[in-house]
């Protein structure tokens, strides 16, 4: 079982940012939800994982993240780049 680190984000008008999990809902109402990125498998067997043009992405808007052998390897991937550059990165709300 992968285990996700859940980094949030708390704006200036009080709104929280994290990377989405089921496990959420015990927190309480889960709201506006929206797509970070695109984990999607490729001609050659691999999978690819690029961030969506959403602003919130910053500076990673559209960004092809990388090739992986296993939609695993990209989802793992995909979790790490986005807590370290969009969460924990110059896009960190402070």
């Amino acid at each position: 079982m992968r285990k996700i680190l859940k980094i949030f984000s708390v704006d200036q008008d009080g709104n929280i940012h994290c990377l989405y999990a089921d496990s959420l809902h015990a927190m309480g109402k889960v709201k506006d939800v929206v797509r970070a990125s695109h984990v999607e498998p490729n001609p050659d067997g691999g999978w690819d994982v690029t961030l969506t043009d959403d602003p919130r992405n910053g500076e990673y808007k559209g960004a092809f993240i990388g090739n992986f052998p296993t939609r695993k390897e990209a989802l793992e991937a995909e979790v790490d780049f986005i807590n370290t550059n969009i969460f924990g990165g110059a896009n960190h709300a402070r």
